[in-house]
Parts: structure tokens; C-alpha cells; sequence
């Protein structure tokens, strides 16, 4: 059985400020497929995915997502979280029909184990915070994934952790790289 299309993108040109920068891209993305799109800052590549996630509206063409299909979106600005909360009372408060055990164990398997779970979340790091966006948008199970430079302000465990985390994913991955 063929895999079924997951975003339809036909003519599209996108920019905003009245700005385009990309123009008349068509693509169709399957089930399960990984894709990269690396370029200089200022190529669009960021605009290109907020336009496929539905935040900016095209400027010509068309973005047609398929059936069923469950977005989890990061961007470089996801992870300016602020809260008094500590990361497990954070993610608690987010998924509350979990068990502590579990919100403990899905933390942990994100670098926030014992007394990092315990940090408050505006104490956080940059790549901390990108970790804990990280784990909210696996635990809120898309099968669809828009990333954009999700691996910025991470050190090298924390790479491998997500690393890790994608190699057991099924669905369908779009990242931006620089």
C-alpha cells in the first residue's frame, strides 16, 4: 500500500513584510519520510516552515495537509519558556493524566533525571529548554514534525538524546539545519 501524503505543496511562494523569498516551490511529503533542508541564513528556511505549519499564510500557491495529520512544531522561539514552575511540575501541569513515575521517566529519557527535574523552568538553559519543548511535543505524539534547528544551544549528550528519540519515531520529520 503506497504511503499517504502527509502536505501538498503546489506553486507555492511564501515570504511575509511584504517580502517573498521563496517562489514557486511543489513538493508532496509521504508517511515516514525524513527530509533536511539546510541553506545560508536568509534563505527562507524558517518561512518555508512556518508557511508548511500553517503560521504564515502563503503568498501564492498552496500548503494542503493530508488526513489526519497531528503537527508538532519547533522554532527557534518555542523554547523562551518563563515559569515557576519546576520541569516536572511544568510538564505535570501539561499531561496531567500521567502518573509522577511516568512524567518522571519520560523527563528523564530528555537529560531530567533526579534534581534536574526539579530545576525551575526559567532557570533553564537554552538547550535545556529546547529539550523540555522537545519531550512536551513527543509526549503530545504528531506524525508530523517541524523543526526548526531544534539542535541549537544543545551540547553533544543532548544531541544524542534526540538523536535517540528520532530513531525510534515513525512518522514524518521536517527539519530546517543551518
Amino acid at each position: 500500500m503506497p504511503a499517504s501524503p502527509i502536505i501538498e505543496i503546489k506553486n507555492l511562494s511564501a515570504g511575509y513584510d511584504n517580502r517573498t523569498v521563496l517562489h514557486d516551490i511543489n513538493l508532496t511529503i509521504y508517511e515516514r519520510d525524513f527530509l533536511g533542508i539546510i541553506g545560508p541564513n536568509g534563505a527562507g528556511k524558517s518561512t518555508f516552515l512556518k508557511t508548511a505549519a500553517g503560521l504564515l499564510p502563503p503568498v501564492k500557491g498552496t500548503c494542503s495537509l493530508g488526513l489526519n495529520v497531528l503537527i508538532g512544531y519547533f522554532d527557534q522561539q518555542t523554547a523562551a519558556l518563563s515559569s515557576d514552575l519546576t520541569v516536572a511540575e511544568h510538564f505535570h501541569e501539561l499531561f496531567p493524566s500521567l502518573t509522577e513515575k511516568d512524567v518522571r521517566q519520560i523527563l528523564g529519557a530528555f537529560l531530567f533525571s533526579g534534581k534536574a527535574a526539579s530545576k525551575k523552568v526559567s532557570s533553564l538553559s537554552g538547550g535545556e529548554k529546547s529539550r523540555l519543548v522537545l519531550a512536551e511535543l513527543f509526549q503530545s505524539r504528531p506524525n508530523f514534525f517541524l523543526l526548526d534547528e531544534p539542535t541549537n544551544h544543545m551540547d553533544i549528550p543532548a544531541r544524542e538524546t534526540l538523536e535517540s528519540a528520532f530513531q525510534t519515531y515513525t512518522g514524518t520529520l521536517l527539519f530546517v539545519s543551518l
